[in-house]
């Protein structure tokens, strides 16, 4: 189950309590700027980064990702 916040009344996603980000776009942005490359395009973008020896990071081709993506991402791109 999904986390849930309310801010100011509205009812939230679990991302911005977390500080995560879900927007595709705003995550490769930030992944080409701590040196990331992007070496395939097709149904995914897959990043490698020669600071990171054996990790490679997946990002959806999608505008916005789950929750539980997003933390994955974050997680392998020692963000969190």
């Amino acid at each position: 189950m999904p986390v849930v916040a309310y801010v100011h009344g509205q009812q939230t996603k679990g991302c911005a309590m977390l500080g995560l980000e879900t927007n595709v776009r705003r995550i490769i942005a930030r992944l080409e700027r701590e040196g990331w490359i992007n070496i395939a395009v097709a149904g995914h973008y897959r990043f490698v980064n020669g600071d990171f020896p054996g990790v490679m990071i997946v990002v959806p081709r999608r505008k916005e990702l789950t929750i539980g993506a997003a933390q994955s991402i974050a997680e392998a791109a020692e963000w969190i």
